[in-house]
């Protein structure tokens, strides 16, 4: 008997090795029928070419993304899923950040439309007062009032910088109009500039051009400058959304979005919120590195907005100029004789010649047409339906300003969002990036210097990238200049370069 035990012992480990290379054959076979098909399916559906796609899984040999072991997916198709995945991304990130984009877009839009549109009406409305105010005296001189808007408009689109000079150049021509109407006569070019520089002395005008001029000044510079804002915010988010992802970013989307399917697991299990999170603050950390300068820009944007519709409303400026300009007129008007006797006095009684009586007397008789009118303020209608159409803008931006403050920092978590990456904020019976399970590493913090503690993403560099560094300087650069335009400063005009919406 114990003989008999001892021959029956070999039998017994060859059907146990029989049985178990028969149970290895089967799960490979399945293993790589059920994968190969699963991923065969994916590649129809992305137009990828099907010969690709071996027709059983093959052992890990290669330097594999989804790592080792069996695998449906070669190195070559690796690559081309690497590369849908970073196709993926762009499409995704230009949809997660499109409702920000848009946004700027159209307040820059909107806001730059009125206040060119507010320009217009106000020359319309000075033309028609004037014309009806001062007859064929307007418009034989007209052009010195059209020069001015000329100007207004120009230092508005930071095509001339200084518009205290041309408010000075306005009142002195308009001075040196006046003059020679109220005192007929040829007078030397030397008289007639020395009148103009002492214009200071001899306040024609009295108040007016001071007044105006800074008034002209600050609610100009604001609303150039906000505008010039909402440009650069559409500008850095269009631009910094269009950055295209570093290598260890798109191997980590690819790994993300297709090493189950490869590994024959499953393609409609979604990764874990946390692994895409972590590998959303990879991809994204060059831009989570604007995000401190970018909510000191919307926080200079919010006061000069503020500002902009009490003391620097640039509504109640521009529809005032020429109830403004015409009460100068008419103080020069009631100081004739002390203003030119004091222009004799300063620069000399340098009159040439007398022109004859006959037109001497039609340009007197025009003096009584500068005294027609006392303004009683403006009531053209036009002025409250562009005030409330400034203050609905203002606070429109306001709220648009206030929800994306947090933008960059937000920016992986709404990729998250999308129903293409996570499974709806799960950490649980999710793909992990390795199997379907729980996922429990720890989320890391936004930008560059967090990523060495990333677990999904092997960050070759953490230096701010050239484009990082140029939206950050021109995030400080137009911050600066909303703090001068809030505290009635010049400011200076910054020339951007759209990239397209």
């Amino acid at each position: 008997m114990v003989f008999s035990a001892s021959r029956t012992q070999p039998c017994t480990y060859g059907y146990l090795f029989v049985i178990l290379t028969v149970f290895i054959h089967l799960i490979v076979t399945v293993q790589s029928d059920a994968g190969c098909d699963i991923i065969r399916n994916i590649y129809d559906r992305k137009g990828l070419n099907l010969k690709d796609v071996p027709t059983m899984a093959l052992p890990g040999e290669h330097k594999s993304t989804c790592g080792t072991g069996f695998s449906c997916c070669t190195a070559d198709m690796e690559y081309k899923l690497t590369e849908k995945a970073e196709d993926e991304f762009k499409a995704n990130l230009y949809e997660a950040s499109f409702l920000v984009r848009d946004s700027y877009v159209s307040k820059s839009e909107k806001f730059d439309g009125y206040f060119l549109e507010l320009l217009d009406q106000s020359e319309s409305d000075f033309t028609k007062m004037f014309e009806h105010t001062y007859g064929d005296l307007y418009k034989d001189h007209k052009d010195i009032f059209s020069d001015l808007y000329v100007d207004l408009r120009q230092f508005y689109q930071g095509k001339i910088d200084d518009l205290e000079k041309a408010l000075d150049d306005f009142f002195g021509s308009l001075l040196l109009k006046m003059f020679t109407l109220l005192n007929p006569g040829v007078h030397s070019d030397e008289f007639m500039v020395c009148i103009t520089e002492n214009m200071d002395e001899l306040k024609p005008f009295g108040t007016i051009p001071e007044a105006l001029s800074t008034q002209m000044r600050r609610s100009l510079n604001a609303a150039r400058t906000y505008v010039q804002g909402l440009d650069a915010a559409r500008d850095i988010v269009i631009k910094a959304t269009k950055e295209s992802p570093t290598q260890e970013c798109k191997s980590a989307l690819m790994k993300m979005d297709y090493c189950s399917s490869c590994k024959g697991i499953s393609s409609d299990v979604a990764p874990c919120d946390g692994l895409c999170t972590n590998i959303m603050k990879a991809c994204l950390a060059q831009q989570a590195e604007l995000q401190t300068e970018w909510t000191k820009f919307i926080e200079h944007m919010l006061k000069l907005g503020g500002r902009m519709g009490a003391s620097f409303n640039i509504e109640t400026v521009i529809d005032s100029i020429n109830v403004k300009i015409s009460e100068g007129i008419m103080n020069y008007q009631e100081n004739t004789q002390h203003v030119t006797e004091k222009s004799f006095e300063k620069c000399g009684h340098l009159v040439r010649k007398r022109r004859s009586s006959e037109p001497n007397k039609k340009k007197l008789d025009k003096k009584s047409d500068w005294s027609r009118y006392r303004p009683q303020g403006n009531n053209n209608p036009s002025s409250t339906a562009l005030g409330a159409t400034l203050n609905g803008y203002i606070a429109e931006s306001a709220e648009m300003l206030k929800n994306s403050i947090n933008f960059w920092a937000d920016l992986p978590y709404l990729m998250c969002n999308d129903d293409n990456y996570a499974a709806e904020a799960s950490n649980q019976n999710c793909w992990t990036g390795i199997e379907i399970g729980n996922y429990d590493r720890p989320i890391v913090k936004s930008g560059l210097e967090f990523q060495g503690n990333n677990s999904e993403v092997d960050m070759v560099s953490r230096i701010r990238s050239p484009s990082t560094l140029e939206y950050k300087a021109l995030l400080k650069d137009i911050t600066a200049q909303l703090n001068h335009a809030y505290t009635g400063r010049n400011t200076k005009f910054i020339s951007l370069v759209p990239d397209g919406k």
